[in-house]
């Protein structure tokens, strides 16, 4: 047998014995005509409403004409299947560039009730917040079902321009939601409410609306909020998700005009959600006109998570925040480490690194290790605060706190079930640490009034200039492909702080395999601290 049609039966006989038709392909562009077929370029359709009024089959592909601009609101009701999705698409000419759907005052592509969809290549841009009252991307579950929709794909796409946000994920009054989500290589900006934002389902908490997301090697920037009394300008919002990774992302620009009382935004982050991963993520000038404005979150309800390899700089607030505030759903199991914070917190009460909770909220059986935060804004600003609250279980170890001569290594109003062992402290001036009100010049103070860095009758803790390269000079990397040439957070060999770290593993902690850039750990005798290991 020839090994084409060998091929050909193998193929045949994985699908079950049946062979997948060609797929049918639709071509729409501004000097066609809505009375075509639509099966060529040559006899392309015209407008986006004849695109709504086909039924779309599994395989069909729509392709807009590349560089051409396209008004109206599209409209997905059906499914493709796993090996034959439905594909909304440009199809490239000379110029290469994308298509533009023009949504004007609309939603650009709703997604509704519909699994085993594609959407890539395309620009889609809404009239702007004074006018526009739609979302960019909208996916919406409004049919009930006992399973998840499954496997929704966004790549490479533009969105901008909208009220509410560029890309939205919403279960709404159903149970049961969506598996299987990826957005990646998007640039999502100016938009209202948020960049990217999830709503959850109408079930019992820890239910999970939606599970297995991915958003990956994109950008949420300039979303800068809406001049209203609701929380707006968040950059990477998840809600209700079980299994989730951010990574390679960008967020910055976002939130600024953000005015509500109680809350607000933040570059990425995760709320009411389970296993989710964020790392490899750069984010700075995260702002607010009130509260928040951080730069990375695990707020109320995560739990089993891991926030690691993240660069935070020059945002409102925190650049790195564990806060809990709700009564059934409370922060638990999660890890935070080799992550890097500069000059974090324009304003003096946040810190690069903050932790606390309101009300019923509690943070429990949390690690946090391997960080590098520095504040340098002699602001008064703190390296570290604890912002008071209900904790237990959180350890804080082998960390650098450093800041300015004008600036607190640490602050805190609580810090009960909060343990810290094996960090560095390091003010350019005297030593300013505030715990419970008072004030320590010195870490031999500080540990003797509290009893912290110490580990059973041994003294842990370094009040020692870390010797970093060039501590505040870290600057915007906008590529977190290239994360590795922040060098002004590397230990230089003449650092006090190579191999004195504490023996993670020995404590019942499984650290990570890297550290920030990328070496394993450790990478000598024993742990480096803070997020560079160098070894000798």
């Amino acid at each position: 047998m020839p090994k084409y049609l060998l091929l050909l039966v193998l193929i045949v006989a994985m699908m079950g014995g049946v062979a997948l038709a060609a797929p049918v392909i639709y071509y729409v562009s501004p000097s066609g005509d809505d009375a075509n077929t639509g099966l060529s370029m040559a006899t392309a359709w015209r407008s986006i409403a004849r695109v709504n009024a086909t039924p779309l089959d599994p395989g069909n592909v729509v392709k807009f004409q590349g560089g051409a601009a396209f008004p109206g609101n599209l409209l997905i009701t059906r499914s493709g299947t796993a090996l034959a999705p439905i594909v909304i698409t440009s199809y490239p000419t000379a110029a290469g560039a994308r298509a533009e759907i023009l949504a004007g005052d609309g939603d650009g592509i709703v997604i509704e009730d519909a699994e085993y969809v594609r959407v890539k290549s395309l620009t889609i841009t809404g009239a702007g917040i004074a006018t526009n009252r739609g979302y960019g991307i909208l996916l919406n579950r409004t049919l009930a079902g006992p399973t998840p929709l499954r496997s929704i794909q966004i790549d490479r796409v533009e969105t901008r321009a909208f009220y509410y946000t560029g890309i939205a994920f919403y279960g709404g009054a159903v149970p049961v939601g969506y598996s299987g989500l990826r957005v990646t290589n998007a640039d999502v900006h100016d938009n209202g409410y948020a960049g990217l934002w999830m709503g959850g389902c109408n079930g019992p908490p820890g239910s999970y609306c939606f599970k297995n997301v991915y958003v990956g090697y994109s950008a949420f920037h300039d979303n800068h909020g809406i001049d209203i009394p609701e929380q707006t300008g968040n950059g990477i919002f998840f809600k209700d998700v079980d299994g989730g990774t951010i990574e390679h992302c960008l967020a910055y620009n976002n939130g600024d005009l953000n005015r509500n009382l109680t809350g607000g935004p933040v570059g990425i982050w995760a709320i009411f959600s389970n296993r989710v991963i964020i790392q490899f993520n750069e984010a700075w000038n995260n702002n607010s006109k009130k509260n928040d404005g951080d730069g990375f979150d695990f707020d109320a309800g995560v739990t089993n998570s891991i926030m690691q390899y993240n660069y935070s700089h020059d945002n409102y607030c925190a650049g790195f925040m564990l806060w809990d505030w709700h009564d059934i759903m409370q922060s638990n199991h999660n890890i935070v480490r080799y992550n890097i914070s500069e000059n974090d917190s324009k304003r003096p009460i946040c810190g690069g690194l903050r932790i606390g909770t309101a009300g019923p909220g509690r943070i429990m059986n949390t690690q946090i290790y391997g960080n590098t935060i520095y504040a340098g804004r002699n602001n008064n600003a703190p390296a570290l605060e604890i912002a008071g609250g209900r904790f237990s279980g959180i350890t804080i170890r082998n960390n650098i706190f450093m800041a300015s001569s004008g600036s607190r290594v640490m602050t805190t109003r609580g810090g009960v079930g909060v343990v810290l062992q094996g960090n560095a402290y390091w003010n350019s001036g005297p030593l300013k640490i505030v715990w419970r009100g008072i004030g320590y010049g010195t870490l031999a103070a500080w540990r003797l009034a509290t009893g912290q860095e110490r580990l059973g009758t041994v003294e842990t803790g370094f009040e020692v200039d870390p010797q970093l390269d060039a501590p505040g000079d870290g600057g915007t990397i906008n590529d977190t492909r290239n994360l590795g040439s922040l060098t002004a957070y590397m230990l230089t060999a003449a650092s006090p702080l190579i191999d004195e770290g504490l023996d993670l593993p020995a404590l019942g902690i499984a650290p990570g395999r890297w550290d920030f850039y990328g070496n394993a750990v450790p990478q000598g005798a024993g742990f480096d601290v803070g997020a560079h290991d160098r070894g000798l």
